[in-house]
């Protein structure tokens, strides 16, 4: 969705993805303290439809009802259409629906995720000025990629310091793997990371960030014509450059950050077997 929109306006483009990664992040953030159990842990009664259902993470709030409603309702209020509104709003209720049906998720979770993605929509709507002059020429790209990387640094300090904090509370955040596992019928597909899902959104920021910067390195600057005339200019042709590399960026961000990510889980693993036969 992201790459497709900004072929058309670069700056909805970064606030959809902006609105999606503190969305996802926040919604990480509040999970582990909150600790909600997801219904199939708490009634075995509650139908599963297979071990892809079958989540490990806690439920309060809905990731996809939080993730859903702050993307498309900014979507839809940048666009003004009644219309599309409309069909946001119904997509977001199916979403919800299917997510109580399946029994991952109770009525007051998806309540709280709509709630969280309501406040982060209105978040970035008033960040839209910001962004505008982040995702600008004048801002410089040494500017632009080094305040994403310093957020990224932000994010993965922020989930750090929060694990560090629930564990001297005496909060297992792990306690869902065993609850999940134990209620599943059929059986785990996979079990989601929380550390790939801060590389996703670091690794998004990093290449949005580059991929915005080489895509306005390869257009060509206006120097005849006034700075408003300009940026309109620069809304009504598609910017396909700008759209590619920072999908392209993006995605190899995420891949580097996830291998580095799994190499040291990996490393650190052995390290405790080898402690561990060395005790023995």
């Amino acid at each position: 969705l992201v790459p497709v929109v900004s072929l058309f306006d670069q700056v909805l483009g970064l606030q959809l993805l902006f609105a999606y990664v503190i969305a996802d992040v926040s919604n990480l953030v509040l999970k582990w303290p909150l600790q909600g159990d997801r219904p199939y842990w708490m009634d075995p009664a509650v139908r599963q439809f297979g071990h892809n259902t079958c989540e490990v993470g806690f439920g309060m709030p809905s990731g996809h009802v939080q993730v859903t409603v702050a993307v498309y309702s900014l979507l839809a209020v940048s666009l003004g259409s009644r219309w599309f509104g409309f069909g946001v709003f119904f997509s977001v209720l199916l979403t919800a629906i299917s997510r109580v049906h399946m029994g991952a998720h109770t009525v007051l979770q998806v309540s709280c995720g709509a709630l969280a993605g309501i406040l982060t929509a209105f978040l970035v709507l008033r960040s839209a000025g910001a962004i505008r002059t982040w995702s600008s020429r004048s801002f410089g790209t040494l500017s632009r990629v080094g305040n994403a990387f310093l957020v990224a640094l932000v994010i993965s300090g922020l989930i750090a310091g929060e694990l560090q904090g629930l564990t001297w509370l005496g909060l297992d955040i792990y306690a869902s793997v065993g609850k999940a596992t134990a209620a599943c019928r059929g059986g785990l597909g996979h079990a989601v990371s929380s550390a790939r899902g801060i590389a996703r959104d670091c690794g998004a920021l990093l290449g949005a960030a580059m991929g915005r910067s080489l895509g306005l390195a390869f257009r060509p600057k206006h120097t005849l014509v006034s700075a408003a005339a300009a940026q309109q200019s620069d809304r009504r042709r598609p910017d396909w450059i700008t759209a590619l590399v920072g999908l392209l960026c993006a995605y190899g961000m995420l891949e580097a950050v996830t291998a580095g990510g799994r190499f040291a889980t990996e490393s650190a693993l052995l390290l405790l077997q080898g402690g561990g036969e060395e005790e023995r």
